[in-house]
């Protein structure tokens, strides 16, 4: 496969207030406005960085420019209010040392919608039909052919480009840049098709000292010029300062032809950057900032908001800062592998747009914002649906799922939202068994030192908004070991094997049985019409995964990407598993792309070898590693796989797909694992060591107990957490939630 770019633009923008705004009584009257954006460089793997008249991805995505217009507003407040302190004191010093921070305010990671996504969701509303990422990505060229809808949504992007690289969603990071003058500032920005959080806000941070050092030398000698003549120079000044940003747009560069886990540099003027490629052709969310969910929750709270998103519960995140929200938000998605997060996910809402969340019903979702956003939600949740308290036990049960969950990163505290007819100040909690690899993978991630180090920044950062304390300056910074990230995303997919899906074959019936026939679910008609030739039945192994926890284990098969899972596993052992893991309609997807085969008929594309996990280099790879790993746990359920080319996958293989008809290549050392003539042939001893381990797993299941179920307190109590904004301790006299 040939290298696709790691960036797909990086901008930067004036922002500053509408006329309307600024000229009225102050700059703070109408905090739910937005601030305006205006593109001044925008770097594209076809364009050119010296023209600031082309239009960029947030001129051509209204939802991502509104968000970020939204997320500057209350900067250039700040920036307003600032003004005459340093008038007063006559300096115009240009802090950005603070900015490093993973708390800082002025940055915020982003993962909006893509506009041939939205266009296509819209479309599939009106008909009546599920559109999702999955399905997006499964029908491949599908989704634009309709000329109405080519003319009507997209007409001013790139088609041809669009479907090789979108995968549904944007994904970036956003630094807003102080330039020392009371009403404007700049917004550097840099996103992917690819979520590679980490790396792109690497890219912004090391840009962003040369930023200041350019926005220093022109704000300061600032002349009344013509508008015309002022943008021309702004354009010269800074088109030089981000020329070295090319490297990660541009497909054939040195950079994107890296492989994976090495170094490539950015030559600055007098300094040179080394930042490392991700491995993203393994896990899809390897490089999400994970450090700074880890520091904001122990295990036990990030337990409790697993056993959540299993069953797609609404959940919120909140955090001190737009960027300590919205990097809990996206991190979280890599605790759910091997599923995707298929429903509504806004790594930061603003505070006044809570009204948005009345459209979404009673969907699960994930959300991030600030202190501020918490008595609109309240609010919210709390006037229950009259219709639906009853006492029925699905009533209530509807009625749960309708409960707005809160996760504090600011306390570390996880509690739910009170409702009306509540008459307990608790509501009960099917929790997913512990892990001990998780929790140690956790430890050697994050430091006592860290969090000690966290806490400060968490207080500096209330001290600093409400203007008692200084900048806070200090040097933290989430310096974490690849082998030991890869190990924390490793131990991820290790539970979902051994605790959810890796015996799934336990559950795998013939669809000739008749089950999943016109009268079965929509799901199961979905599989048949697709042409599948199995079903899975999750009674025969995820509840016995769960500790014999049958209503856990019927949520977490209801929701929608255990049902796009169980799709997955359907259509590879329709077309064959080695088939599929070996890259065989990988390539052939990308050869057609090659081609521009986007004129057959839509029936013929939609096969099970067309499924988004099945096609998509990034998700065979987080495949292979799941089988390989269920190979080992589960031998006896994966005779057909023994001693097969799955055995030379390894945890650290860098795997490159050709695009010929020759073989995949896979380059790392070999797993070692028992073939099939080991298994067969091994003797009495063997025999007896495995009698002696399933006795012994047997006895130790009669011993615990049936299933975890905690209390999780309303969280009212922690309420007051939330009013105090200056006051991120618990009290000592309240009972302590989840912590």
């Amino acid at each position: 496969m040939q290298p696709s770019a790691l960036a797909h633009t990086i901008s930067l923008h004036r922002v500053w207030f509408p006329a309307s705004e600024s000229s009225g009584n102050g700059l703070g009257d109408k905090l739910a406005s937005s601030a305006e954006l205006e593109p001044i460089i925008v770097i594209k793997e076809d364009g050119d960085a010296g023209k600031c008249e082309r239009q960029g991805i947030i001129e051509q995505c209204t939802l991502l420019r509104s968000v970020l217009g939204r997320f500057c507003w209350p900067l250039l407040v700040k920036l307003g209010n600032l003004a005459a302190q340093r008038h007063a004191t006559g300096r115009n010093d240009l802090h950005w040392v603070g900015a490093t921070s993973p708390v800082a305010e002025e940055g915020i990671f982003v993962q909006v919608p893509s506009c041939h996504f939205t266009s296509e969701c819209m479309r599939a509303a009106t008909s009546g039909t599920a559109m999702d990422v999955i399905y997006y990505n499964s029908l491949g060229r599908r989704w634009w052919r309709d000329g109405e809808n080519k003319a009507d949504s997209c007409e001013s992007i790139d088609l041809e480009s669009a479907d090789i690289f979108d995968e549904g969603y944007i994904y970036g990071f956003a630094q807003f840049v102080d330039v020392g003058y009371a009403t404007e500032g700049l917004m550097l920005s840099a996103f992917s098709t690819s979520p590679l959080f980490n790396m792109l806000r690497t890219v912004v941070l090391e840009t962003v000292p040369h930023l200041f050092c350019a926005a220093r030398d022109f704000y300061f000698n600032r002349r009344t010029v013509s508008r015309v003549e002022e943008k021309r120079t702004v354009s010269a000044v800074y088109a030089e300062v981000m020329s070295p940003l090319r490297e990660i747009v541009d497909a054939r560069s040195t950079a994107c032809s890296t492989p994976a886990n090495r170094h490539f540099y950015l030559s600055f003027s007098h300094t040179r950057v080394s930042i490392v490629r991700p491995d993203d052709l393994r896990y899809p969310f390897v490089n999400a900032p994970l450090p700074t969910l880890f520091l904001s929750f122990s295990y036990d709270a990030l337990r409790v908001i697993h056993s959540l998103l299993l069953q797609e519960r609404r959940v919120v995140f909140i955090g001190a800062t737009p960027q300590h929200a919205s990097a809990c938000v996206v991190s979280v998605q890599a605790m759910l592998s091997p599923f995707i997060w298929t429903l509504p996910i806004v790594p930061y809402m603003p505070p006044e747009a809570c009204e948005i969340l009345e459209a979404l019903g009673d969907s699960g979702f994930i959300l991030g914002s600030t202190a501020e956003m918490v008595p609109h939600l309240m609010l919210h949740s709390g006037l229950s649906n009259p219709q639906r308290c009853s006492s029925s036990n699905e009533k209530v049960a509807e009625n749960e799922r309708g409960r707005i969950w809160f996760a504090d990163g600011r306390t570390g505290v996880v509690g739910v939202s009170p409702l009306d007819a509540d008459v307990v100040p608790f509501t009960m909690l099917d929790l997913v068994p512990p892990s001990e690899k998780v929790k140690e993978a956790m430890k050697r991630i994050v430091s006592k030192e860290a969090r000690q180090l966290f806490s400060v920044a968490l207080s500096s950062t209330a001290a600093q908004e409400l203007g008692i304390g200084p900048l806070w300056s200090s040097t933290l910074k989430q310096c974490v070991a690849l082998a030991d990230l890869e190990e924390m995303h490793g131990a991820f997919l290790e539970y979902s094997v051994t605790r959810l899906v890796g015996n799934y074959r336990k559950g795998l019936i013939p669809a000739s049985n008749g089950i999943g026939d016109a009268g079965g679910s929509p799901a199961h008609r979905l599989r048949l019409q697709g042409g599948v030739a199995f079903i899975i039945d999750y009674t025969r192994f995820l509840p016995y995964n769960l500790e014999n926890n049958a209503t856990l284990a019927r949520r977490i098969a209801g929701t929608r990407m255990f049902c796009h899972w169980e799709d997955t596993v359907a259509s590879l052992e329709t077309v064959g598993v080695l088939r599929s893991l070996v890259g065989e309609f990988v390539r052939s997807r990308l050869r057609s792309r090659q081609r521009g085969s986007v004129n057959s008929p839509p029936r013929e594309r939609e096969t099970p070898a067309t499924h988004y996990y099945l096609s998509h280099p990034r998700m065979l790879g987080m495949l292979r590693i799941f089988y390989t790993r269920s190979m080992r746990r589960f031998p006896e359920l994966y005779n057909d796989l023994q001693g097969s080319d799955l055995a030379r996958l390894s945890e650290g293989a860098s795997v490159f797909f050709t695009m010929g008809d020759s073989p995949t290549t896979i380059k790392g050392s070999s797993v070692s694992c028992n073939n099939g003539n080991s298994s067969s042939g091994s003797g009495g001893k063997n025999s007896m060591r495995s009698f002696f381990s399933k006795a012994t797993k047997a006895v130790k299941n009669s011993l615990a107990s049936r299933y975890n179920r905690i209390p999780v307190q309303v969280f009212v109590q922690a309420y007051g957490s939330f009013a105090n904004k200056t006051n991120y301790e618990k009290d000592p006299n309240k009972t302590r939630i989840i912590e």
